[in-house]
């Protein structure tokens, strides 16, 4: 009965997320998808969110490599922030069967002009590395796996199931931070994709960027009560295994 139980409990998160995924990508078609951006220490916060799927992969013989050095504050929405990185980990350990997963965060800064850095943030990204040793990529599926639906074939993986939905929402929620997702991968080497967010806020809505997390509570506290959304915040400790609805 503990089975069946666990079995019915896992494909209620798992369509629980794919609803909530949908519901994502009709507020963003629609231009209604509400983001609240705020300052935000991104290595501790990546690699607290990291750390949730610690057990889980170590408990499949992989080592999972966390390199996150301080690079200052970067303007997030923690909800989308958090999508982003459980998707792209759910995916590489989807796909990774042995060795490892590596998880890193780097400024990526323009060249130097008369040898000194220049200290305004424009031209300069953070990056999001998200790197498996699982088992690629073919090269005719590259240019497709942010499109909607799309499901790579003949490619092992833990599982056989997968909406195809979520590297496309990942996408998505990226260039809602004006940032870009691109991967590169080599068949039965292993896949790197690279979220690229830039610093500063000029690039978002001003209407939508908060000074604190405190200034965003208040303002959450308020909205709460008038919101009928389902909760999607993924949860891979609720469950014995991470999700690979991708």
């Amino acid at each position: 009965h503990r089975n069946s139980l666990n079995i019915v409990n896992s494909n209620a998160l798992r369509l629980l997320k794919l609803v909530n995924s949908l519901l994502d990508f009709s507020r963003i078609e629609a231009n209604r998808m509400q983001a609240s951006y705020v300052p935000m220490d991104i290595a501790t916060f990546t690699a607290d969110l990291a750390s949730m799927f610690r057990a889980t992969i170590e408990k499949a013989g992989l080592e999972l490599i966390v390199l996150t050095p301080p690079v200052g504050d970067v303007y997030l929405d923690k909800d989308m922030y958090e999508k982003i990185v459980f998707n792209l980990l759910s995916n590489a350990f989807k796909f990774t069967l042995h060795g490892s997963i590596t998880v890193q965060i780097a400024l990526s800064s323009p060249p130097s002009i008369s040898g000194e850095q220049s200290r305004d943030t424009a031209g300069v990204f953070v990056e999001l590395r998200v790197k498996d040793s699982g088992v690629g990529i073919p090269k005719g599926d590259l240019g497709l796996v942010f499109q909607r639906f799309h499901r790579v074939e003949n490619v092992l993986g833990r599982s056989y199931e997968g909406t195809g939905i979520g590297l496309a929402l990942t996408h998505e929620l990226v260039k809602l931070h004006g940032g870009s997702l691109t991967v590169e991968s080599t068949l039965g080497v292993g896949s790197t994709f690279t979220v690229r967010i830039p610093l500063g806020c000029n690039h978002l809505d001003p209407n939508m960027v908060y000074s604190t997390l405190s200034i965003l509570g208040r303002r959450s506290s308020l909205a709460s009560s008038s919101s009928s959304s389902i909760s999607s915040s993924p949860s891979p400790s609720s469950s014995s295994s991470v999700s690979n609805d991708d």
